[in-house]
């Protein structure tokens, strides 16, 4: 039991406000982010401090939902069935003028596992209580119900809920499972039900078919993995429960074996050792039924069944108005969260690990102003129901798009049918009027046969035409498009921002500290040196042709290549040598390095109209040819070198 004070209205009231994930459980019931009937339609029934019910609540959206829960501040609220109107509208609807019915139309299939259902074969816990211990029992129950629902019956969305307390919801949000009639889902219980009978019934298996005296009969390939399943845990459940250890417990084990003469057998021998653990008296019953035949072995399997398999609350399925408790409401005994499960982990639960609101509200205050149940141990548990409700929206939409397709086919198939009988009609109605039968009577299969093509080429036509008219559109919006950023260019004065071409820097100065170098009139010559660039082919030799496509490309008008490339500006590099740094000046009667160097840069490409405000062309590089260098005095007082 928690104390009364971790679920007080104060408590419940902050849990409601900043932590119950409203939008979340919206999205999931409603199976859309719009409100449609699924969500408005829906019943809600509130229970109120002092155990006041109300019920035949309904909501537009998760605001108003989450408006009201907050003014009633409930201790728990439970989720109904889509109804035909809204449930507040319910006596209007039930009135003999207005000619309609109040009757549930959609709902999610649900089941109820509760562990008091297991108190006859637990040994652990009772009544109320759970512990990790006997969860074994649900997680077995959870492990086979969920594969016979997607293996056997092709449902996809469960979402399996912790109850708070000692059980576990399922809902399945399938569209064949929601609009399943009280009859089917009678049926679909009657099916998964396996364990029948009240405490005064030792034996409550009782689903092989027809057999003889000492052939039993088979049991149904539905529960095979069922048995496999109880068959894997059988001995860890028993070394952890020891259900046959007390006498009671091994007495009602051999009341649920056939054969008298291995009950007598066994019945001497365990009266004797009462303190023999239940796997030991199990391997005992497996060595006395070897090679006794079929019977006994079918016997052993129905023992695992009766134990292991899960126990349904079938009221809480069969009706389509049976209201459930909704997804992360508070159990009001334990103050624990009512927290989604996965099923592919659900040995690795443990309910008394799952959050109690008040450590919500703690892990909430700790998070700071602003916080909401991202910030908390909440958070995995909301994610685990948004991964499922996105599946559920991902097959809404699927089915939304198969729809439209076969209504487009339904459409066609009656304008196919609409022409095949105004054939028909105008054929019979051209025969009838001739004076006499001719074999042209007879063509009203050819006429049909042309109508269809007829009204088939119409179609393809149609269809060709609007395809046309839409890239004709696209292209002319490219264009349009393309205009408009030149016209722009233009307007920028671009050409301000272009950069013209310099001179090279031509004489690199280096000061040279020392006496003793040669004069000016001493320097000859040195061998010249070509950088940078071949020689141009002669212009007489044969230069190679470009390709055909550059060719083509060359001619072909840039509105056209400005549908594939936007114009841009070419920048115009500086000279590497424009980058040089500036010397200062050399000490007067000093000797400087001079450096001759000849630039012979070649006359730049013409440059289109088009082009020429837009950018310009990349020119061809420079031809240097380096003189020679030599060692020369630098005086102050002269404009020139010294030349004596």
């Amino acid at each position: 039991m928690v104390d009364s004070t971790e679920t007080s209205p104060e408590v419940m009231l902050q849990f409601y406000r900043m932590l119950y994930p409203f939008k979340s459980v919206f999205t999931w019931l409603n199976q859309e982010h719009t409100p449609k009937d699924l969500f408005t339609h829906r019943e809600f029934a509130f229970t109120l401090q002092g155990d006041v019910y109300l019920r035949y609540n309904c909501f537009s959206n998760a605001d108003e939902l989450k408006k009201q829960v907050c003014a009633l501040n409930p201790t728990r609220f439970e989720i109904g069935p889509m109804y035909s109107s809204r449930p507040s509208e319910r006596k209007l609807a039930r009135s003999v003028k207005s000619g309609k019915l109040f009757t549930p139309l959609k709902r999610e299939l649900v089941f109820d596992i509760d562990m008091t259902d297991y108190d006859g074969v637990r040994t652990c816990c009772t009544s109320a209580g759970i512990c990790k211990r006997c969860w074994a029992f649900i997680a077995n129950a959870v492990r086979v119900l969920d594969a016979a629902l997607r293996t056997q019956f092709g449902y996809h969305h469960l979402l399996w809920v912790y109850s708070g307390r000692r059980g576990i919801h399922l809902w399945i949000s399938d569209d064949e499972a929601m609009g399943l009639t009280d009859e089917l889902r009678r049926a679909i219980v009657g099916a998964l039900t396996v364990i029948e009978g009240g405490k005064e019934m030792a034996k409550k298996v009782n689903v092989r078919g027809t057999g003889t005296k000492g052939q039993p009969g088979e049991l149904p390939p539905s529960l095979w993995h069922a048995r496999d399943e109880g068959s894997r845990m059988w001995y860890r459940l028993m070394d952890d429960q020891e259900c046959f250890l007390s006498e009671d417990g091994w007495r009602t084990l051999l009341k649920l074996v056939p054969d008298k003469k291995i009950v007598d057998t066994l019945e001497q021998r365990w009266e004797k050792q009462p303190g023999l653990k239940s796997s030991k008296k199990w391997d005992e019953l497996k060595a006395e039924v070897k090679d006794t035949g079929l019977r006994n072995f079918a016997a052993l399997e129905d023992i695992i069944l009766q134990y292991t398999y899960p126990r349904l609350d079938a009221e809480v399925s069969k009706h389509r108005n049976h209201l459930l408790k909704a997804p992360f409401c508070i159990h009001p005994k334990t103050g624990r969260v009512c927290v989604p499960v996965d099923p592919s982990r659900v040995d690795d639960f443990d309910p008394n690990t799952v959050p109690t609101v008040m450590q919500l509200l703690q892990e909430l205050d700790r998070a700071g102003e602003g916080a909401s149940w991202e910030n908390t141990s909440l958070k995995q548990y909301v994610d685990m129901l948004d991964r499922h409700v996105a599946s559920i929206l991902d097959d809404v939409r699927r089915r939304e798009r198969t729809k439209v397709v076969l209504q487009t086919g339904l459409v066609v198939d009656k304008i196919m049918s609409v022409s095949s009988t105004n054939s028909q009609l105008s054929s019979s109605t051209s025969s009838t009027s001739s004076s006499a039968p001719t074999s042209t009577s007879n063509g009203n299969p050819n006429t049909l046969n042309s109508s269809s093509a007829l009204l088939f080429g119409f179609l393809v036509s149609v269809l060709s035409l609007f395809g046309i008219f839409m890239m004709s559109g696209l292209i002319w919006h490219r264009l349009v498009i393309r205009r408009r950023m030149i016209d722009e260019m233009l307007r920028a004065n671009t050409p301000s921002q272009r950069r013209e071409l310099r001179r090279p820097q031509l004489w690199d100065v280096l000061v040279v500290p020392g006496h003793g170098f040669l004069r000016y009139r001493d320097t000859q010559p040195l061998a010249a040196e070509r950088r940078e660039m071949k020689s141009p082919p002669p212009q007489d030799s044969a230069a190679p042709r470009d390709s055909l496509w550059k060719r083509l490309i060359a001619h072909t008008p840039r509105e056209i290549t400005y549908l594939f490339s936007p114009p841009s500006i070419a920048q115009v590099a500086d000279s590497s040598l424009s980058s040089h740094p500036r010397m200062e000046l050399p000490m007067d009667n000093s000797h400087v390095q001079l450096s001759v160097l000849i630039a012979m840069p070649r006359r730049p490409d013409p440059l289109s109209n088009s082009s020429k405000d837009v950018g310009l062309k990349n020119h061809r590089s420079l031809y240097e040819i380096v003189i020679g260098t030599t060692n020369v005095l630098y005086r102050d007082s002269d404009s020139n070198l010294d030349s004596q």
